[in-house]
């Protein structure tokens, strides 16, 4: 028997080589036109935990491995692993093993080196209190949500704190309200205008050092701080001030208050103006309460206006005395400024919530300042207290 006998009529894939099933084509009468490409079937897997199996296949003159999870009908590729260059990180592209000359990692030396931008996962906004403490000679880098602006923040040994970094300053006009001594107010990057018998309590543990505001004694009054510059914009074109980033620390240290309106954010009004009613005048956005609105209730909502249509949306955060609260707005750059974010923290209770408004945000271009203020509908004194006003231009 010769060797054209042993191959007559035999099928032998190789590997998924193309091979010819029928009559070999030097056979009479006619040569036969083949179905090429026979598969080979390699291996049959269960996965118990899916409660699947399925079909592993090798093919192609590529080597290919595919897998069927329908009993060979359709079958999706699988990657094999290319080989890479020592010290660089694989990755999964599309299916398909990658590499960036730029993602390396040093085993000796314990080094992940990135060549670009390093994209860090926020962090939740009710932090753990139970996060692992950095061992010692380590450091932890984390990405802090406030209203949807991330801080970097890193984490040293023997400590859960994490401290943010602090921005610079440079090339930024920068607005800080912030306590001085006796009455006078604290500032950088603007003047303001202060309304209401100005002091500094003492300094305690629940809130710090704090500027006290007061009201006189006659319904209508206001008491309070806000910048003289109306400068912080939600933009309608491409610039350097087409955003803003504001935060705020504030208190109402009286326990009871009978009709009360205060609001804390920035308008186009004065800020004895935006308290001035409870529907008022202008462009505004920031954090409101009113005793004279059913639909407030007993919660600071969060207030925008368009200067004709008012939006409220109910944070769940209860507004009355004796309370802390940390407050953050932020309205990104032009042109992906179509929603302004929110968080508001109750420091006393630790509780916190954060939203977005999209609706009757204040008009592009309508240039506001930053304040805090509240007004007296009833004729009683009423205090506010303003630890710090920070704004910043995006």
């Amino acid at each position: 028997m010769g060797l054209h006998d042993i191959w007559r009529g035999d099928v032998m894939p190789q590997s998924g080589v193309k091979v010819s099933i029928g009559r070999n084509r030097f056979d009479p009468p006619a040569p036969f036109v083949p179905v090429e490409e026979v598969i080979q079937n390699i291996a049959v897997f269960v996965d118990p935990a899916s409660n699947t199996s399925g079909v592993i296949r090798f093919k192609g003159f590529v080597p290919t491995l595919e897998i069927s999870l329908d009993g060979g009908v359709t079958f999706n590729s699988l990657p094999i692993l290319a080989s890479g260059i020592n010290g660089q990180v694989l990755f999964n592209d599309n299916n398909t093993p990658a590499m960036d000359p730029g993602l390396t990692y040093d085993k000796v030396l314990d080094i992940l080196g990135v060549s670009g931008a390093l994209h860090l996962k926020e962090l939740p906004n009710s932090l753990p209190t139970n996060r692992p403490v950095p061992a010692s000679g380590q450091a932890k880098f984390e990405a802090i949500n406030l209203a949807n602006r991330f801080f970097m923040g890193s984490a040293g040994s023997g400590s859960k704190q994490s401290n943010p970094m602090q921005p610079a300053f440079f090339a930024k006009c920068i607005l800080m309200i912030f306590p001085n001594t006796g009455t006078t107010v604290g500032v950088m990057g603007d003047s303001v205008t202060s309304v209401g018998t100005v002091s500094h309590p003492t300094a305690n543990v629940q809130s710090g050092v704090m500027m006290n505001f007061v009201t006189g004694g006659t319904a209508g009054n206001t008491a309070g701080t806000g910048g003289n510059a109306t400068r912080f914009f939600r933009g309608g074109v491409s610039g350097v001030n087409t955003g803003f980033f504001f935060a705020a620390r504030v208190t109402l240290p009286d326990l009871a208050y009978d009709r009360l309106r205060m609001f804390v954010g920035l308008t186009t009004a004065t800020m004895a103006n935006v308290v001035g009613s409870d529907d008022p005048a202008g462009d505004h956005c920031g954090f409101h309460f009113t005793t004279d609105v059913a639909t407030y209730g007993k919660n600071w909502q969060f207030m925008t206006k368009d200067n004709v249509t008012k939006a409220i949306q109910n944070t769940n955060i209860q507004c009355s005395g004796s309370l802390l609260w940390d407050m953050f707005m932020y309205s990104p750059p032009f042109p992906n400024n179509g929603a302004i974010f929110w968080t508001l923290k109750d420091v006393s209770n630790v509780k916190e919530i954060s939203g977005y408004q999209f609706m009757n945000l204040p008009r592009v271009n309508q240039p506001m300042r930053p304040g805090a203020q509240i007004s007296n509908v009833s004729a009683a004194a009423r205090n506010i207290r303003v630890g710090h006003i920070y704004t910043e231009p995006e």
